[in-house]
């Protein structure tokens, strides 16, 4: 009975562990995604430019 007992307590902590490094790794991906949107517009390439106006 204690190894059942013991087994479970493992099967728990083993989920819970994975469960917290999904959130932490999406957490992460949240943050860096953060950064990449507020860099400065320097950083972003440059809008093609216009082609002349001709009449």
């Amino acid at each position: 009975m204690m190894n059942f007992t013991l087994a479970i307590l493992l099967l728990i902590a083993f989920l819970g562990s994975g469960a917290f490094f999904v959130l932490i790794s999406k957490d992460l991906k949240l943050e860096r995604r953060s950064e990449e949107s507020a860099l400065p517009a320097t950083s972003a390439p440059a809008p093609p430019a216009e082609p002349p106006a001709s009449e």
